[in-house]
C-alpha cells in the first residue's frame, strides 16, 4: 500500500503559477476527489504525482521515499483520462496485457490474469475486438483493466466520467467502488463537478488558482453544492 505526500509543491510555467505551495497527504485506500474550475491546477497535480511533470519546488513522497527524480515509468502509477488512451492497432486483450508483457511474465500467467480481470469488469466478450469498435464505456473499462492488471501504487483519474451518459457513469462508479474496496490503494480523482462520484469519495479537496482552498470530510459532504461548475 502507498501513502502519497506532497510538501510545499509548486509548479510554474513561465510566468504562470499552476500550483502554489501545495501540502497534501493521501492515505492508502483513500478516495480523494479534487474539484475546482478549469485552469485551477487539478490536472497538473495529477501529472506531478505521475511523474509527467516535475515540480518547480517542493517534494513528493511515496511512503517515506522522495520520488521527485524517479521517472514516470518507474513510479507504477496508473493515470486514466476521460478519453482513455488505448493502442488502436492492438486487440482489447493485448491492450490489457501490454503492461505484463513488458515484464516478461509467462504467457499462461498473463492469459489467466487477463481473463480474470476481464470477467470482473464485464468485458470478456470484447477481448478480440479493436478499440475503435468499442463504446466510450467499454473503452473506459478496458483502460481500467489495463491499469488494474499492473497492480499500481495509485490510481489517478482525470475526468473519468466526462464523456459517459448516466447509465455508463453508474457502471464505472460501481467498478471504482470495487477497486477501492478490493485493492486498498489510493485513488485520486479530478473533476469539474462530482455528481454521484461523491458517494464513494472519502474527502473532497477544493482547488482554486493553484491553491488548496478547502478540504471537506465525508461527514460534511451534505454542505457541498451538487455542482462546482458554479465557480
Amino acid at each position: 500500500m502507498t501513502v502519497i505526500r506532497l510538501e510545499k509543491v509548486s509548479r510554474q510555467f513561465d510566468t504562470s503559477i499552476a500550483l502554489n505551495q501545495i501540502d497534501l497527504t493521501v492515505s492508502d485506500g483513500e478516495f480523494l476527489l479534487i474539484v475546482g474550475p478549469s485552469g485551477s491546477g487539478k490536472t497538473t497535480l495529477l501529472r506531478l504525482i505521475a511523474g509527467l511533470e516535475q515540480p518547480t519546488c517542493g517534494q513528493i513522497y511515496f511512503d517515506d521515499t522522495m520520488i521527485n527524480s524517479v521517472p514516470a515509468f518507474q513510479r507504477n502509477v496508473a493515470m486514466i483520462f476521460g478519453q482513455p488512451i488505448l493502442y488502436p492497432h492492438l486487440t482489447v486483450y493485448d491492450n490489457i496485457a501490454f503492461g505484463l508483457k513488458r515484464h516478461l511474465i509467462p504467457i499462461e500467467d498473463i492469459k489467466n490474469t487477463v481473463l480474470d480481470i476481464s470477467e470482473r469488469l464485464g468485458i470478456i466478450s470484447l477481448l478480440n475486438r479493436k478499440p475503435q469498435t468499442l463504446s466510450a464505456g467499454q473503452k473506459q473499462r478496458v483502460a481500467l483493466a489495463g491499469a488494474l492488471i499492473r497492480k499500481p501504487k495509485a490510481f489517478l483519474l482525470d475526468e473519468p466520467l466526462n464523456h459517459l451518459d448516466s447509465h455508463l457513469q453508474k457502471i464505472i462508479l460501481d467498478i471504482l467502488a470495487v477497486i477501492q474496496r478490493d485493492t486498498n490503494i489510493p485513488i485520486i480523482c479530478v473533476t469539474h463537478h462530482f455528481g454521484r462520484i461523491i458517494e464513494i469519495a472519502n474527502r473532497i479537496c477544493i482547488i482554486e488558482e493553484g491553491i488548496i482552498k478547502k478540504m471537506v470530510l465525508k461527514k460534511d459532504f451534505p454542505i457541498i453544492p451538487e455542482s462546482l461548475e458554479l465557480f
